[in-house]
């Protein structure tokens, strides 16, 4: 990959709605959680374009009680590991919900395939063969302090 397809968290999130729009968009009982800090606003941008719930989840927080019985749409800022995702993927798991898909707008081919495991479904926009830090692909990266990638 030779450019950042990313301008900022936001800019990911739209791109992410846009590609989750068909299978997910509008659906009754679907929910985004955003993997707080950066993936809660990338959450929120995909949210506004697929006109879904979206709330934030902390990577070691407990799992929403409103993810039982409904489609999750986990999505974060990216993923570098996949770490963090499956361990999500089992706390979420134990809630009950009816369908759970990975939605981020980076994760290298090897985390990727780990996670098809954990996951109904994982959606990526990128699935590059190295794995780089996830501010490398944002123009504007994300402060590590989480103001503005990783997982």
């Amino acid at each position: 990959m030779s450019r950042r397809r990313f301008a900022d968290l936001a800019d990911a999130g739209r791109q992410l709605g846009a590609a989750l729009t068909e299978s997910y968009g509008g659906h009754d009982d679907a929910l985004i959680l955003g993997i707080e800090p950066h993936g809660l606003v990338v959450g929120q941008a995909a949210a506004q374009v697929l006109g879904l719930p979206v709330l934030g989840l902390a990577p070691d927080g407990p799992a929403p009680a409103e993810v039982v019985d409904r489609v999750v749409l986990v999505v974060d800022d990216g993923v570098e590991s996949g770490g963090t995702a499956t361990r999500l993927a089992a706390l979420l798991r134990a809630s009950g919900p009816a369908r759970l898909v990975l939605a981020v707008p980076v994760c290298p081919r090897e985390p990727y395939s780990a996670l098809t495991r954990s996951y109904d479904e994982v959606i990526a926009l990128e699935r590059p063969f190295m794995v780089r830090s996830l501010a490398w692909h944002y123009v504007d990266p994300p402060d590590p302090g989480g103001e503005s990638a990783g997982s």
